[in-house]
């Protein structure tokens, strides 16, 4: 995939009006994300395409939006560079929709605990059935999530959802047929502020009266793995590299109708 953001140039009087262009003439007007196939891409290679552009467009808002300077390593002031903010800074919390799914699926990928020193895994594995079945078809009757996202610029940039599998359809963090597992993930540049706490706090109390119990799947050396067991949650299982955890309620109700 290529970034084409043309530079503007005045136009001579003899040149043609953007308007009278055809398609590829507009797209060299316009700034565009170009992605190739050498056949008709499938419906989850539109579905990636169409994930990469809403988080270009939303970078690039939130850059606009910004007007913070801040100085580098010789002094100079840089333009355009996002700033951590601390945990006062401007976001909410709300429900993940309908229309949140090609972030779920962002998330999704972030999700996938990687070791340091190991190669990224490529885009392609969250599709997956095994994966996609996390995000994929989002809003079903007992889905729950949330979305933190940065007040100024509407910018997404973590979630955490649960979703309740069958012993048939087992996710990776599988405990019985009335606990629903647990995803969550939150952008690079905005981890160690509180946002994964947050969002873990809003999801654990809105299942509290619909679950007697949460799972999730998470690698030992997942430094998430302290945030977890913070919240109360404990190991109940080990399969392959990864532990089981879960995190029991002490009034627990009845599932979501």
């Amino acid at each position: 995939m290529r970034f084409l953001n043309p530079i503007p140039q005045q136009r001579s009087p003899t040149s043609t009006a953007p308007e009278n262009l055809g398609l590829l003439g507009r797209m060299a007007t316009t700034a565009c994300l170009l992605e190739s196939f050498r056949n008709a891409p499938s419906p989850s290679e539109v579905l990636d395409c169409q994930s990469k552009l809403n988080s270009v467009r939303s970078v690039r808002r939130h850059r606009k939006r910004s007007s913070n300077l801040v100085p580098d390593a010789f002094g100079n002031k840089i333009i355009g560079v996002v700033v951590k903010k601390t945990l006062a800074m401007r976001y909410v919390i709300r429900p993940v929709e309908v229309t949140d799914e090609p972030f779920l699926w962002d998330m999704l990928y972030l999700a996938l605990y990687v070791p340091p020193d190991a190669t990224p895994l490529p885009r392609e594995v969250i599709y997956q059935p095994e994966l996609a079945k996390y995000v994929q078809d989002w809003g079903q009757q007992d889905d729950i999530g949330f979305i933190a996202m940065l007040k100024d610029s509407q910018l997404p940039v973590g979630a955490a959802w649960l979703r309740l599998f069958k012993s048939s359809n087992k996710g990776f963090g599988y405990v019985n047929d009335e606990t629903p597992e647990l995803t969550i993930a939150v952008l690079p540049d905005y981890r160690g502020q509180g946002i994964g706490s947050q969002l873990l706090t809003q999801l654990v109390e809105t299942a509290q009266p619909c679950y007697s119990a949460v799972s999730l799947s998470v690698s030992p050396d997942n430094p998430a793995l302290r945030l977890y067991r913070r919240f109360g949650f404990e190991v109940v299982g080990q399969g392959g590299n990864s532990l089981t955890l879960t995190k029991n309620f002490i009034s627990p109700k009845n599932s979501i109708n």
